[in-house]
């Protein structure tokens, strides 16, 4: 289940797919190749 406190980094490694919507609404950092903390809420 997806929840407000999963973290980037559990989002895109249960659901590589997800990279695509993310970056689209402008959460550049993951085609940057650094580690992704926070969660989807503090996204």
């Amino acid at each position: 289940m997806i929840r407000k406190d999963t973290t980037i980094e559990e989002l895109v490694r249960a659901h590589p797919e997800s990279v695509r919507y993310l970056m689209e609404k402008g959460i550049k950092c993951i085609a940057c190749g650094e580690p992704i903390w926070g969660t989807l809420e503090e996204a």
